[in-house]
């Protein structure tokens, strides 16, 4: 199970104790609204009790969503690091998110680290111009992987990994597609 679906179980799972919860509070509240309208003054207090309990599941179902969409530890890229060659080397999948709201599948094979110089290729899916194969010598730049192709065609990568977690690289991208300048995000697992 990849990192994203594990995500969508935990929020969907988050989603169904909290919906729990407010029916649970749903029916005390109702059942203290009655009984403080009848004038016991003990109800009172549990109604406002019950309400405070709706706002501590609402922050629980934030904390779980922040939680799980939290970003890995990154990796400070830098040439003379034999071990993140290693981590680098292999095929990465995942997908490109245009600032425009268009999205598609991304994958790109780092095929060679070396020092400072580093040889990579893959290819875009579901571009305006359909698949977008590219290969790329690039390098390193302030911990990222700097990719540029073209003063308007660069990726800017950075590696992170937690722990028990696959590495991911995740930064910015701008691309041209039908003379259309693109920018958005790309973010891919190691596989």
């Amino acid at each position: 199970m990849n990192h994203i679906e594990d995500l969508y179980q935990r929020i969907n799972s988050l989603q169904e104790q909290v919906e729990t919860i407010a029916k649970m509070v749903q029916i005390k509240r109702i059942k203290s609204q009655k009984s403080f309208n009848e004038g016991t003054g003990i109800m009172k207090n549990v109604a406002s009790l019950a309400g405070g309990c709706c706002f501590f599941a609402g922050v629980l179902l934030i904390a779980g969503i922040i939680a799980g969409c939290a970003t890995p530890p990154q990796v400070v890229l830098a040439p003379g690091k034999p071990e993140l060659a290693a981590k680098l080397l292999g095929d990465w999948k995942g997908n490109w998110y245009a600032d425009n709201g268009s999205s598609g599948r991304f994958e790109i094979q780092i095929t060679s680290v070396e020092g400072d110089r580093v040889r990579a290729k893959g290819a875009w899916y579901n571009t305006v111009v359909g698949t977008a194969p590219f290969r790329v010598q690039c390098g390193f730049r302030d911990g990222s992987l700097w990719m540029p192709i073209s003063e308007k065609y660069w990726f800017d990568l950075k590696l992170h990994e937690g722990p028990g977690d696959k590495p991911q690289l995740r930064g910015r991208y701008s691309t041209v597609g039908q003379g259309v300048v693109y920018q958005g995000d790309i973010r891919v697992v190691k596989q």
